[in-house]
């Protein structure tokens, strides 16, 4: 496999990764996996939806991560006018974003971090995080 399929997978596998840190740091941020649909709503979108489509089957990613909806399908998930038909993507989630940085901000102080705020930070190393005024050392 190569890199960019590998990226691919890891992007589809990073959803359930974030919904199982939540779950286990106990952050509720309305997390809900539930995929997204996009629609066609011409001939040609519909066409560029279906090569889409060609091509991840080509690569090896199968219905479970992305398949074609008929008209019916489309509009069923997002109520929309005049579709031609769409795509589901499943590895797709929404997310309050202020609740998840606050609950993740909590778990890494929790965890004995600190969150540093209204700084740059200049490099990053393994262990080390070097700031205008300050550096910070990973400490074991």
């Amino acid at each position: 496999m190569g890199d960019a399929l590998r990226l691919e997978r890891t992007m589809f596998e990073t959803v359930d990764e974030i919904q199982r840190v939540l779950d286990s740091e106990d952050i509720n941020c309305d997390f809900h996996k539930g995929g997204f649909v996009s629609v066609a709503r011409n001939l040609p979108q519909a066409q560029r939806q279906r090569s889409a489509v060609e091509l991840a089957r080509e690569r090896g990613t199968g219905e479970e991560i992305i398949r074609i909806l008929d008209a019916d399908e489309a509009r069923a998930h997002v109520n929309a006018t005049k579709v031609h038909s769409g795509i589901f993507f499943a590895p797709s989630a929404v997310v309050d974003p202020g609740k998840m940085v606050r609950g993740l901000a909590k778990a890494v102080e929790r965890k004995g971090g600190t969150i540093v705020e209204g700084t740059t930070a200049l490099s990053i190393s393994t262990g080390k995080v070097v700031c205008q005024k300050v550096s910070y050392q990973l400490m074991s």
